[in-house]
């Protein structure tokens, strides 16, 4: 990436995250090569866009409220000709989102965990006087402990002004999480919409999906929670235990002034059950287990399950299978199969791509014995990719027939993006909740043969986009490469 950046003051490395006017790399400094930064790259031609002062104020409330463990810990700034510059801290265990199955969420242990820590952090930023105004999914990172971290401060407020508290009228956040006094267009207090969106975000964690598209009338999910007087049944409510519901409704009321304040929040019994994943502070006390249990909900079956002729990876049995409705081409020279990636490019992990398509949801014994931290389970990278076992041809074929069955248009062939034996398929498509996905599907050939398809998202809620990608995976089950 050319950022106009002297070399000299740090190493920028592997890109992981992307936005409509920012890029996020991992970053380090020669003379410290192991410690590995996150660096937020803004342009500053499509930052004007904007409005005047926006990053200023984005540095300036994150500075103000990053001594929290749960938020992302601001760390340097500067601006060159072409870009503004934000060094933080790398969330090295992703994004959690990345890691919950959609329309399945977590045990109730997990999301109090995460609800925990989120809590935490938002409750701090309001005691600052900022409220965030945008929690949700793609906001919450992981450290290397699998802590959750929130991020992104570029919709926050400083609504609490020498001690006085104002309403504010920006319509502003991710529909799906926002409250409903911002939809209608009232004057609202910012630190009771942050409640709201913590419900919802809460909600998320236990269902793997959000109650409604929007907080609005004409949105029939949201109209039936005003209809009930805000205690709708059947799915997915039904799937939420009854004392984690009683905190989802007392942060999601109607009225703002009903709405439970952290205080109440901490007085509540689903908050204060004993849990043996929180430790005395407040962080996760088992870090190891707790990521092989993310992990092994990744799972994801696909049809027709049939032995295939396809040589064996190192270090694998030679009977590893591929799922196939009928015969085809191994990749040639699949045993030199290069399985394992490079965690940010500073460690080593094991691939867990290609272990979510295992015969078995177990982790191999190995794995799990030789686990010290969470990120020895739980890559940093994403989980959005899968192994081909046919040539880049037949595969973009394949690829581009079933985003068309799921209703999304793709470039013709002619126009796809292509750079020697590496194919670019962009997409922008609306998930469930008539929000937009935003990315491509980029197709890299390995040494050995076999084809990496990986699903880079830029704009979008993570656990749709995670959805995508198992549709298609599962609609190109005849190709994709499995552990047995």
């Amino acid at each position: 990436m050319d950022t106009d950046l002297p070399q000299t003051e740090f190493h920028v490395g592997q890109l992981v995250g992307r936005g409509a006017f920012a890029v996020v790399h991992l970053c380090f400094r020669p003379a410290r090569p192991a410690d590995v930064f996150a660096t937020k790259f803004i342009h500053r031609r499509g930052a004007r866009r904007l409005g005047p002062g926006a990053i200023e104020k984005e540095i300036a409330l994150h500075r103000h409220c990053s001594a929290h463990p749960n938020i992302v810990a601001f760390l340097d700034t500067a601006c060159t000709d072409h870009w503004y510059w934000i060094s933080m801290e790398a969330a090295l265990g992703g994004d959690l989102f990345d890691k919950i199955e959609p329309d399945v969420g977590v045990p109730d242990d997990i999301a109090q965990l995460y609800f925990q820590q989120l809590a935490s952090a938002v409750e701090y930023m309001h005691s600052r006087g900022v409220a965030h105004r945008d929690i949700k999914p793609e906001n919450i990172l992981l450290d290397a402990g699998g802590n959750l971290k929130l991020s992104d401060f570029g919709l926050a407020t400083l609504y609490v002004h020498k001690g006085t508290r104002r309403p504010c009228r920006a319509v502003c956040g991710s529909m799906p999480y926002v409250a409903p006094e911002i939809v209608a267009g009232e004057a609202y207090y910012a630190d009771h919409a942050d409640l709201w969106s913590c419900g919802i975000l809460l909600f998320v964690l236990l269902c793997g999906c959000t109650p409604w598209d929007a907080p609005q009338l004409d949105d029939p999910d949201f109209c039936e929670y005003v209809a009930r007087g805000s205690k709708p049944s059947g799915d997915p409510w039904d799937r939420i235990s009854p004392e984690a519901l009683s905190l989802v409704r007392g942060l999601v009321k109607l009225d703002p002034a009903r709405r439970f304040a952290f205080s109440s929040v901490r007085k509540h019994p689903w908050f204060n059950r004993p849990n043996p994943l929180i430790s005395g502070d407040g962080s996760c006390a088992d870090p190891v287990l707790l990521a092989e249990r993310l992990i092994t909900q990744m799972h994801i079956p696909l049809p027709d399950r049939l032995a295939a002729s396809q040589p064996a990876a190192p270090g694998r049995a030679a009977d590893a299978r591929v799922s196939a409705s009928q015969p085809v081409a191994a990749a040639p020279d699949a045993g030199r199969a290069r399985l394992a990636f490079t965690q940010a490019s500073f460690g080593d992990a094991p691939d867990l791509a290609l272990l979510q398509f295992s015969q078995t949801r177990a982790l191999p014994d190995t794995l799990t014995q030789r686990a010290r931290h969470f990120n020895d389970i739980c890559p940093s990278s994403h989980l959005t990719r899968f192994y081909a076992t046919t040539t880049m041809g037949p595969l973009v074929s394949l690829l581009t027939a079933a985003l068309h069955r799921l209703g999304i248009a793709v470039p013709a062939a002619d126009d796809l993006f292509t750079v020697a034996d590496r194919q670019r398929i962009r997409l922008r498509a609306l998930d469930r909740r008539k929000c937009t996905l935003q990315g491509s599907v980029v197709c890299q050939t390995l040494d050995d043969g076999l084809v990496e398809v990986d699903f880079q998202k830029i704009r979008g809620d993570p656990l749709e986009w995670r959805l995508l990608f198992r549709k298609v995976a599962v609609l190109c089950h005849e190709v994709v490469y499995t552990d047995a």
